[in-house]
């Protein structure tokens, strides 16, 4: 599927829209619920940001900045689903708790009181600025948070606005920001960034760095197992007694340390899970096409289906993908890339069929690739 469209969820949700061909997965409650699995990260911002709208004490604004594909857009329409519900329970945060306890989600939330207002801005269909014609001043933006009821404000690609309507757009924010602090609780401004690597950084985003606000960070990554198993419809691990057969070929001891570290990482292989998030670091962002969460997920789950299909009972490194199809060597490193890359297919060739080595070898040309641009300790192949 392709990735959550924000507004496409926002339009089904709140405005009466038909889901975009493709999108259906995400306007649906069940569908988008059933393959969500509920971070310990958005699990508590969840809490947070619903308690401020519920008229808890603490800050009101929320900045999300991460690289493209960190996961920014399914945590904003997590937030849509449940501020939809919240509509549908009139406000009861124990009956929102309780759907979403239908799909493995627990989560404490609490009542609001009136009812929920939602506006989105999404700065990829922005055709006009979000005050409209005229100026904005602080005395309208003032008006403009007025009313009964709790209100949430979302601001998703906001980056885009600022390439859009430039400095007016961050004097927008900063004007916005300090309206929202001095509305307090029961008003919260949530703004998404999709971030380029290098230093720039959008002067609106600088701007509402000046309200000190809460910055959500995305724990998607750390969490991928259990994202893959949540989409593959895995709910258990093979049991130490599969692994039995392995005694006497290796110590019992390695084994039963083998199985337990399997426990965590099933369906993959501890060692080719270990490369495949090394290649989705942050810092690899502009060298590698495993982009974050959405890039990780998608490698992760073509792997999982190589793995069962050629019968193998965990991910190993010959069902990651080929090194052409992931890597982007920066310039300056792609002669020796070349160099190594046309070393691993020579090999490769001559391998054949032999599944097991051309396995080792995709583990060699991965680590060393990493180990070039990333160099640790613990980076090769033992």
């Amino acid at each position: 599927s392709p990735a959550v469209d924000v507004k496409v969820v926002f339009d089904c949700l709140f405005g009466g829209g038909r889901p975009v061909a493709g999108h259906e997965v995400y306007c649906s409650r069940e569908e988008f619920f059933s393959v969500t699995y509920p971070t310990a990260g958005m699990v508590r911002w969840l809490s947070v940001l619903f308690g401020v709208l519920a008229g808890r004490p603490g800050k009101n604004v929320f900045v999300l900045p991460a690289y493209l594909g960190a996961g920014k857009s399914h945590f904003l329409a997590f937030v849509l689903h449940v501020a939809a519900l919240y509509r549908e329970c009139r406000g009861v945060g124990q009956c929102v708790a309780k759907e979403l306890k239908r799909y493995g989600i627990d989560v404490e939330l609490p009542d609001l009181e009136g009812d929920l207002r939602v506006v989105l801005f999404h700065g990829g269909y922005a055709t006009s600025p979000p005050w409209g014609s005229g100026v904005p001043t602080k005395d309208l933006l003032r008006r403009e948070l007025e009313g009964r009821g709790p209100l949430l404000y979302l601001f998703d690609e906001a980056g885009m606005f600022d390439n859009k309507f430039g400095a007016q757009f961050a004097d927008y924010m900063q004007l916005l920001s300090e309206a929202f602090v001095e509305a307090g609780p029961g008003r919260a401004l949530v703004v998404s960034y999709s971030l380029a690597s290098g230093q720039y950084s959008p002067p609106s985003l600088e701007r509402l760095r000046r309200v000190d606000p809460l910055i959500i960070e995305m724990d998607a990554v750390r969490n991928i197992v259990h994202i893959v198993r949540r989409w593959a419809g895995i709910d258990k691990v093979p049991p130490y007694r599969e692994f039995r057969d392995l005694v006497g070929v290796v110590p019992e001891d390695k084994v039963k340390e083998f199985h337990a570290k399997v426990a965590e990482t099933y369906p993959f292989n501890p060692v080719a899970l270990e490369t495949l998030l090394l290649l989705a670091e942050e810092s690899l962002v502009k060298a590698s096409r495993i982009q974050l969460t959405r890039g990780l997920l998608q490698s992760a789950l073509k792997a999982l289906k190589s793995a069962v299909e050629r019968g193998g009972g965990l991910v190993v490194h010959g069902d990651l993908p080929e090194p052409s199809e992931v890597v982007e060597p920066p310039p300056e490193f792609s002669k020796f890339w070349n160099s190594i890359l046309g070393l691993y297919k020579k090999d490769e060739e001559a391998a054949g069929d032999d599944f097991v080595l051309r396995s080792v070898l995709r583990h060699v040309i991965y680590r060393s690739f990493v180990g070039r641009l990333m160099p640790r300790s613990g980076i090769y192949p033992d």
